[in-house]
């Protein structure tokens, strides 16, 4: 018999709060308090690789789908997909112009952080994104290129199905979110971390919070 319900999140923004270096992020007390306690499987999809998301969880079980679904985890750390398709290097001139921005690299995609900063220069990268066929995401005072495929709303599906889950709750806050947050409000509930970065999707039955509070109370409420 499959689990009743999913609860699954994104990670950076909605229950670990965005923080000036993005090494530093840290799972909320409020959300690792609850999700450490609740009976149904949890899944957590990030942007970020999912060897940097596990330890972040402090031994929290959860599946753990990270670049952007392309890659996932099952809650014992066994790998349930990957990608086998590497990111290539940018060109030499063109990380010595991003130089001063914070630069993360990851296994499947870079990101060039500006919070604090002009963005003046972050174009170029994306524009050397786009011509080598990469996914090009803008996110919160972020822009990332990514190696095609994955997607939240594709990897949230395809764990919902792994666990036989009859209802999805989903939260997000960013724009690479908006399809995980549609696919689970069409199949159970969905809820936006609001923020003044980011305009909410238009998605039908959406709930809007405001903290991990109370993003914790939604969830509790709807199992």
């Amino acid at each position: 018999m499959g689990a009743s319900v999913l609860l699954a999140t994104d990670f950076d923004g909605t229950i670990a709060p965005i923080v000036q270096d993005p090494s530093a992020a840290e799972m909320h007390p409020a959300a690792r308090a609850f999700l450490s306690e609740v009976k149904v499987p949890v899944a957590i999809l990030s942007g970020r690789d999912g060897e940097d998301v596990r330890p972040r969880l402090h031994g929290l079980r959860a599946i753990v789908a990270g670049a952007h679904g392309l890659e996932c985890e099952d809650a014992d750390g066994r790998a349930l997909w990957t990608c086998s398709r590497p990111f290539p290097e940018p060109p030499p001139d063109l990380l010595a112009a991003l130089q001063r921005f914070r630069i993360e690299r990851k296994k499947y995609s870079m990101a060039v952080h500006y919070r604090g900063m002009e963005p003046d220069g972050v174009e170029s990268f994306a524009a050397w994104g786009r011509d080598e066929g990469l996914t090009v995401i803008p996110g919160r005072m972020v822009v990332e290129a990514r190696v095609p495929g994955g997607g939240k709303g594709a990897a949230l599906q395809r764990i919902a199905e792994h666990v036989g889950a009859q209802r999805v709750l989903y939260a997000g806050d960013d724009t690479t979110d908006f399809h995980a947050l549609a696919y689970a409000a069409a199949h159970g509930r969905a809820a936006f971390m609001v923020s003044a970065e980011r305009v909410p999707p238009d998605v039908p039955g959406l709930v809007h919070v405001s903290s991990v509070e109370e993003l914790c109370a939604f969830f509790a409420s709807e199992m």
